[in-house]
């Protein structure tokens, strides 16, 4: 699959409060009994975020390894991804979008 590295330049992303949640393995269309990990052997979780733009708001949900998502995201703190790429593809006669990131940390005041 072909990954699109994503430009966060004019974009702000805040945390959803929802905490992360393990990614299940899917192996031709059937949930298998393990959860999905990356190419280092790193189990995935799912970040629920919103993208704040001039257009509007837009909630995405981000695999990242677990080992590198922020403790402290609280509801509605700004967020820093790392390395996020999206990665389309069809499903049912539809186009969706898949985001991984390397790394979902809290933003710090400045």
């Amino acid at each position: 699959m072909r990954s699109i590295p994503v430009d966060m330049t004019n974009l702000k992303v805040v945390a959803t409060g929802v905490e992360p949640v393990a990614v299940n393995k899917y192996a031709d269309g059937v949930r298998q009994e393990a959860t999905e990990t990356d190419d280092k052997g790193r189990q995935l979780v799912r970040v629920s975020l919103f993208v704040l733009t001039t257009e509007g708001a837009e909630e995405i949900r981000v695999k990242v390894p677990a080992t590198n998502v922020a403790k402290n995201l609280v509801p509605l703190c700004s967020v820093t991804l790392s390395g996020l790429t999206a990665m389309p593809y069809v499903n049912n006669n539809r186009v969706a979008v898949s985001y991984r990131a390397e790394n979902v940390a809290a933003t710090t005041a400045k």
